[in-house]
C-alpha cells in the first residue's frame, strides 16, 4: 500500500483520520513545543483501524495556540510496512529459495528437498544389494551360489537363509505400507482442488516427513537395509569359506534353492519390489507437486510478491 505526504493542520491533526504508511512519507506539520512528547501508533488494517490519538486527548496535552504560534518543519518519518515485513521473514524462513532463485521448479525442488533424498534412496534401493564385495561370483547376483558345501555347514546356512528371507520380506511390507500411505496422501490433497495454496504445500511436506519418519529413517526402512546389507556379507563369506569338492544333497539344494529364488528375486529384479515401487514416491513429488501447474504458478505469484 503507498500513501502520500500528508499536510497536518490544526484541523486534521486533531481528528481521528488515520495514515496508513507503507514507504518513507514526508510529512510537513506544524512544530510541536520542546517540552510535548507525542507517541502515534499505526493500525495497517484500513478496514477495522480505529485511531489512538482522540480529540479529547491531543486537546489535553496541545492547544490549538501553541500550534499556531509555532513555526513549520518538514522531516522524514521511516515508517517500515510491519505486514509485508513480517510476510517477507515468513516466506524466507519456509521458503528460502524464493529469495535465491527466478526459476519455479527450482524452488520447488529445494521446498521439497528432504522428501526428494529419501525418494532418490528408494529408486536406487537395489543397489545396496548387488555384489561389490566378492570376485568368486557375479556382480549382478546377490547371494553367492552353492555348488560345493561342507556338510557340517548345512544347518547354519539354512539357519541363515531363513533368517535373510524374513528381513526381504519385512523390506517389501515397509515399502508396500509407505507406497500405500503416500498414495492416500497425494490423493486426498489432488480432491481438494481449491487449496492449492502455501499452506497446502506445508501441510503436504509435514505429512510425507512425518510418513519418512515412520516408514523409514531410524529402524524402518533404512534400518531393514543395513540389516540385509550386513547379512550379506556374512552370509555369502560363509559360503566362500566352507566350500568342499562335493556337492549338497538334493534335499538340502532343493530348499537352498526355494530360498535363492525368493530372495534374489526380490532383491534384484523382482516383480516384488520392480523399478515402479521404488520410484513411486519419487514419481508422485514430481507430478502433483514439483511439475504441477497450480503449484508452479502459486510459487510464481510469490516470487511477484516478493520482489514488489
Amino acid at each position: 500500500m503507498s500513501a502520500t505526504p500528508v499536510a497536518i493542520t490544526n484541523a486534521n491533526f486533531l481528528s481521528s483520520s488515520i495514515y496508513s504508511v507503507s514507504t518513507p512519507t514526508t510529512v510537513t506539520t506544524t512544530s510541536i513545543p520542546d517540552n510535548l512528547t507525542l507517541s502515534l501508533s499505526y493500525n495497517w488494517d484500513d478496514d477495522d483501524a480505529e485511531s489512538i490519538v482522540s480529540e479529547d486527548d491531543t486537546e489535553s496535552f496541545v492547544s490549538d495556540g501553541d500550534l499556531a504560534s509555532s513555526p513549520s518543519y518538514t522531516h522524514q518519518y521511516p515508517i517500515a510496512p510491519v505486514p509485508r515485513l513480517h510476510q517477507s521473514m515468513r516466506l524466507k524462513a519456509l521458503m528460502p529459495a524464493l529469495f535465491k532463485s527466478k526459476d519455479c521448479t527450482h524452488i520447488l525442488t529445494q521446498f521439497f528437498s528432504n522428501e526428494l533424498f529419501f525418494a532418490d534412496n528408494l529408486c536406487n534401493l537395489k543397489d545396496n544389494f548387488l555384489n561389490h564385495d566378492f570376485k568368486s561370483f557375479e556382480a549382478h547376483r546377490v547371494l553367492f551360489p552353492i555348488g560345493t558345501l561342507d556338510p557340517a555347514m548345512h544347518e547354519a546356512v539354512l539357519a541363515k537363509l531363513q533368517i535373510f528371507s524374513s528381513l526381504v520380506d519385512k523390506l517389501t511390507s515397509i515399502l508396500a505400507s509407505f507406497n500405500h500411505s503416500i498414495v492416500g496422501v497425494v490423493a486426498r490433497i489432488n480432491s481438494n482442488a481449491d487449496t492449492k495454496c502455501l499452506e497446502t504445500l506445508q501441510e503436504a511436506k509435514a505429512e510425507f516427513n512425518s510418513l519418512i519418519d515412520q516408514y523409514l529413517s531410524g529402524e524402518g526402512l533404512n534400518g531393514v537395509i543395513d540389516d540385509i546389507i550386513d547379512m550379506l556379507y556374512d552370509y555369502n563369506l560363509l559360503i566362500q569359506e566352507n566350500q568342499t569338492g562335493s556337492l549338497p544333497d538334493p534335499a538340502f539344494l532343493k530348499k537352498t534353492d526355494e530360498y535363492y529364488a525368493s530372495i534374489e528375486s526380490t532383491l534384484k529384479v523382482s516383480a516384488r519390489i520392480d523399478n515402479k515401487d521404488v520410484s513411486l514416491f519419487k514419481r508422485l513429488l514430481e507430478a502433483n507437486f514439483i511439475y504441477n501447474q497450480e503449484f508452479q504458478e502459486l510459487v510464481g505469484s510469490l516470487m511477484r510478491s516478493v520482489e514488489a
